[in-house]
């Protein structure tokens, strides 16, 4: 399987998994904007990537994302995006990809945006979350860009039902020049932990966690 990030130490991380595997990045919105549009561009090369921007404003760099492609000599005829105002325009958007379109990389930002903090609208968040699940076995890989939960510290925002679905978790910490932080909140077998990843480097690094995952 083809890198996905062109981070070495979250590629060797995902490499085992089959191409329709659930993958989320939360945590630094800086960090999880700059892996979203390098996601985009190197995917694009390769498949059709599918974009839903989940909120009104912002979260979407057309100028990053050319600078991207140009840079991984990917496709932006391959990259369709769709912005999402409200909560039911998002599961129409997932229908109409689990009905009508061919399997490729579906990269969601900020999936949970619209919801309310008590959880009173948890039917339609539990309608996204299953859709999300049924293009997973429908062949598409779906790699979300998550924010923190609101009402659990280092949590992702979506629920138990949401946890549950997704098959790897990361937490994209603090970033400078040379390292990201990436702690693994949910992998299905390796240890939880952090992982200190040199972005320029060929080598990684154990970081610091009680219970440090290990390649």
């Amino acid at each position: 399987m083809y890198p996905i990030t062109r981070i070495q130490l979250i590629d060797k991380i995902l490499s085992t998994k089959p191409w329709n595997t659930t993958i989320e990045f939360y945590g630094n919105e800086k960090l999880v904007d700059k892996v979203f549009h390098r996601i985009i561009a190197y995917n694009s090369k390769f498949s059709t990537v599918y974009i839903l921007v989940n909120r009104d404003c912002g979260g979407l760099n057309p100028y990053e994302i050319a600078k991207y492609t140009r840079i991984y000599s990917g496709n932006i005829e391959s990259i369709l995006v769709s912005r999402c105002f409200k909560t039911n325009d998002l599961i129409v958007k997932l229908q109409d990809l689990l009905e009508n379109k061919k399997p490729g990389l579906l990269a969601i930002k900020t999936p949970y945006f619209w919801f309310k903090e008590d959880h009173s609208d948890l039917n339609s968040m539990s309608r996204v979350t299953g859709l999300i699940h049924r293009l997973k076995n429908k062949g598409f890989r779906i790699v979300l860009f998550n924010t923190v939960c609101k009402n659990g510290y280092y949590k992702p925002s979506g629920g138990n039902y949401h946890h549950h679905v997704i098959d790897i978790i990361l937490y994209l910490e603090k970033y400078n020049s040379k390292y990201l932080i990436v702690k693994l909140f949910k992998h299905p077998y390796m240890k939880t932990g952090s992982l200190l990843a040199p972005l320029k480097k060929k080598t990684w690094l154990i970081f610091h966690g009680e219970n440090n995952a290990f390649l």
